[in-house]
C-alpha cells in the first residue's frame, strides 16, 4: 500500500512555531512501541501460530498490534518516516538459505524510496550458530544492521533453518525469534521406552537426539530468560545405588535442573525439576542425560522434557 510519509508540510506555510511542534512530537514517535508492530511469522493469515509448522519456506512479517511501521530516518530534521504496510514476506530458497544455519531478519528501506511500497523482509546469515557475522546496533529501543545508515536495515529478528531453505516452528523447534511482541510458546517432548544405565558416565536417554532434544534460537542482543523443566520416573536396584537425569545444554552438562533418587524398593519414583536461566544470543538445544552408580543399575520409566520460550 502506497501512503505519502508524515512530514512538516501539512503544517500552515509560515507558521515556525507549528512546524517546530510537529516536529518534535514526530521525533517522540521514535520511542513508541508501535513504530514496530507486527510480527514475524510462518503463515501469512496468523501473526502467533498454535500449531506446528514444519518444513516452511515463506516467511511473513504481518500486523499484530498495528500496521505501521517507522523506519526512524531523516532523524536529521527531527522527524521519522513512518508507513502502513499490509504484509512482507521473505521466500527462502536453498542457495541463500543453506541448512543448520541461523539468519536475523530486516526490515529494508530503499534509500531513495518514500514509499511503503519500498520495505521489504530481508535476511543476513550468522557466521556461527552463537556469533553473529554483523552485529545490530541500538537505537532509540529499536536496533538496525551495522554499517548500514538508521533506518535502511530494521531488526525484527531472527531464524534458523532446518534444511536448505526451510525453517520450522514447533514444540520441539522453535527457529523462528521475535525481538518485538513476543509471545510465550512451549516446547516439550515424551518419551516413554524405558531406559537403563550400569555407569556413572552420563548418556543421552534412550541414546536418542530424535526424540529427546528441543531446539530454540534467542535473537536478543544480550539473552533473555528461559524456562526449563524436567520430569521422570526412575529408580535404583540396591541399597547405596542412585539413578539421576539431568538437563544438558548445547551438548554439555548444566548444573539445573537435576533430579537426583536414591531408593532400592523396586518402586519408581517420581520426581520433578525446573530453572530458568539466562540463555545468550543463538541457537541452543537442550537433552535429557540419565545414569546411576559405577557397577549398579539405574532404570528410568518416562522422561518428559520441557521449557518455554519467548519467540
Amino acid at each position: 500500500m502506497t501512503v505519502t510519509p508524515m512530514s512538516s508540510t501539512s503544517v500552515a506555510a509560515g507558521d515556525v512555531a507549528l512546524a517546530s511542534q510537529y516536529n518534535n512530537v514526530l521525533y517522540d514517535i521514535k520511542g513508541f512501541s508501535w513504530a514496530r508492530s507486527g510480527r514475524l511469522t510462518l503463515t501469512s493469515t496468523d501473526a502467533v501460530t498454535t500449531t506446528d509448522v514444519a518444513a516452511a519456506t515463506t516467511i511473513y512479517y504481518v500486523p499484530f498490534t498495528g500496521s505501521i511501521f517507522n523506519t526512524f530516518r531523516n532523524t536529521s530534521v527531527n522527524f521519522s518516516e513512518v508507513y502502513r504496510y499490509d504484509a512482507l514476506s521473505l521466500a527462502l530458497n536453498t542457495t541463500d538459505h543453506p541448512a543448520n544455519t541461523n539468519f536475523d531478519l530486516y526490515v529494508y528501506h530503499l534509500a531513495t524510496s518514500t514509499s511503503a511500497e519500498y520495505l521489504s523482509l530481508v535476511s543476513v546469515a550468522w557466521s556461527t550458530d552463537l556469533t553473529r557475522a554483523e552485529d545490530v546496533l541500538p537505537y532509540y529501543g529499536s536496533y538496525y544492521r551495522d554499517g548500514y545508515g538508521v533506518g535502511f536495515y530494521n531488526f525484527v529478528g531472527s531464524f534458523r533453518t532446518v534444511a536448505a531453505g526451510q525453517t520450522e516452528d514447533s514444540v520441539t523447534k522453535r527457529f523462528l525469534a521475535n525481538y518485538y511482541n513476543k509471545v510465550p510458546k512451549n516446547m516439550y517432548v515424551i518419551e516413554t521406552t524405558e531406559n537403563t544405565s550400569t555407569t556413572d558416565t552420563p548418556a543421552l536417554w534412550n541414546a536418542s537426539v530424535t526424540n529427546n532434544q528441543l531446539g530454540f534460537v534467542v535473537c536478543d542482543p544480550y539473552g533473555y530468560a528461559v524456562q526449563l523443566g524436567l520430569r521422570s520416573r526412575q529408580k535404583a536396584a540396591a541399597d547405596g545405588q542412585y539413578a539421576r537425569t539431568q538437563i544438558h545444554l548445547d551438548g554439555a552438562e548444566y548444573t539445573t535442573p537435576d533430579i537426583n533418587v536414591s531408593n532400592y524398593n523396586d518402586q519408581y519414583v517420581k520426581s520433578a525439576d525446573s530453572a530458568t536461566p539466562v540463555i545468550p544470543t543463538g541457537y541452543h538445544y537442550i537433552n535429557a542425560y540419565v545414569y546411576g552408580t559405577d557397577g549398579g543399575t539405574a532404570t528410568f520409566a518416562r522422561l518428559t522434557l520441557n521449557a518455554q520460550v519467548w519467540v
